[in-house]
């Protein structure tokens, strides 16, 4: 059995589910653990906690940071948040040979 096709046009209205969403951490507060992070072309400001941030390894999150995401939903207040959130470490520059 095969799935009946959408109405005309519904396919616009659709989201992609589980589209990572890329973005710049504009904030962070380390001492309570959470931040915001900026993205798409308004720059809308979302909720993260450094418990989403994923493979960490030492390095905590900071200002002006490259990050990738989920948007999620918070189950307590019901506003959007940042999940499964990934920092893209800056490689360190080369050392020249001297």
């Amino acid at each position: 059995m095969r799935d009946a096709p959408l109405p005309a046009g519904i396919e616009m209205t659709l989201e992609p589910v589980g589209q990572r969403i890329d973005g710049e951490i504009v904030s962070y507060f380390a001492d309570r653990g959470f931040g915001f992070v900026a993205h798409g072309a308004s720059h809308d400001t979302t909720f993260f906690h450094v418990s989403q941030c994923q493979g960490l390894d030492g390095v905590q999150p900071e200002p002006g940071q490259s990050v990738s995401f989920l948007l999620g939903r918070n189950h307590g207040s019901g506003k959007s948040q940042a999940e499964e959130l990934l920092l893209r470490v800056r490689a360190k520059a080369a050392h020249s040979a001297g």
